[in-house]
């Protein structure tokens, strides 16, 4: 009996929250008025959550969503510099792959990208919200988050913590929710 009256309390306790939760959310839009909301995804479950939580803003706030998803910040480079002079037929400096080969790759990359935002936009269908997808080719996320902000009047940003990278690439190269943190002239959210 004690067990049952112990979470009665405590599933009155999170019902209360999430309660909280969403006055504060109506809360932030009258006071901010989010207009648009651009969303980074790549696939993950944070960047899914993430796009989620747009969602949610979106239905209190009527701000426009924008998710997108850019195939730039995964293609390998054209040039793949060696730390050693090795005589491949090319460039002793590096390995440059061809040109033919690299088309190809990134329409592989293309074709992956465009699954992720079907993806995403599957998931987003239980909200019943305008959505706009947009497949970036030719920038890194965190770079079109700037531009969206500076020139189309990006409000919010909101990406997931972690992305689909690995973590030696994280200590090296800082993740692109921290390059979104630090660099976009917007506000920012992060979601776990």
């Amino acid at each position: 009996m004690e067990r049952l009256k112990l979470r009665r309390r405590n599933f009155k306790i999170s019902i209360s929250f999430l309660y909280v939760k969403r006055e504060l959310s109506i809360m932030i839009c009258s006071m901010e008025m989010y207009k648009k909301i651009l969303i980074g995804v790549d696939g993950s479950e944070e960047s899914i959550r993430a796009a989620q939580k747009a969602a949610l803003l979106q239905k209190d706030c009527g701000s426009k969503l924008i998710i997108f998803h850019s195939v730039k910040h995964r293609m390998p480079p054209p040039r793949i510099p060696l730390l050693f002079p090795f005589n491949l037929g090319q460039d002793e400096r590096g390995y440059a792959i061809p040109e033919a080969d690299y088309v190809e790759i990134q329409k592989q990359y293309e074709r992956s990208g465009k699954e992720v935002l079907k993806k995403v936009l599957k998931e987003l269908k239980e909200f019943d919200v305008d959505v706009e997808a947009k497949l970036v080719l030719d920038i890194d996320p965190e770079d079109y988050a700037i531009k969206m902000a500076e020139e189309e009047g990006v409000d919010l940003v909101i990406v997931g913590t972690k992305g689909h990278h690995s973590k030696l690439k994280d200590l090296i190269m800082g993740s692109v929710a921290r390059e979104i943190l630090n660099k976009v002239p917007c506000d920012v959210l992060i979601v776990r």
